[in-house]
């Protein structure tokens, strides 16, 4: 998370969630270097589940690999079809096309505790200034 981000009440992310193949997952370093550093192991690439973002059994084994119930994450993303995937599997998610849109989820009632935040196609967002370790501030 940038130095600044905890300041502005910044969320930040657990786990990163993509569609691209193999090609991508082997040379992220070199196209995206903060992904690696930042998520690790929990860069997750939808190749390696066997599954497209859009079925449901990849959010499950998604949670799997995180170690927690699907319940417990909060899943953002700009595709309606994932978003009905993940629902699907049981997380909680959300479709976003703007900042505001995710502080509106974020500021929304839920009725369990979220454990991971993991959203897809951030570093390249226009939603976390191009920072896949910032989503947005908290809402006040």
């Amino acid at each position: 998370m940038p130095p600044d981000a905890a300041e502005r009440g910044a969320i930040s992310a657990d786990a990163y969630l993509n569609d691209n193949p193999w090609l991508l997952k082997r040379h992220i370093a070199d196209v995206f270097p903060a992904v690696p550093e930042i998520f690790g192991p929990r860069a997750v690439f939808s190749a390696e589940l066997g599954r497209s973002k859009a079925d449901p059994e990849a959010y499950r084994l998604l949670a799997g690999r995180l170690q927690v119930a699907p319940d417990e994450i909060l899943f953002f993303d700009d595709g309606g079809r994932q978003v009905l995937g993940a629902r699907e599997a049981g997380l909680t998610a959300y479709r976003f096309g703007s900042a505001a849109g995710v502080r509106a989820a974020l500021a929304g009632p839920r009725s369990h505790v979220i454990t991971r935040v993991v959203g897809t196609g951030w570093p390249t967002s226009s939603v976390a200034g191009g920072d896949p370790r910032c989503v947005s501030p908290r809402p006040s």
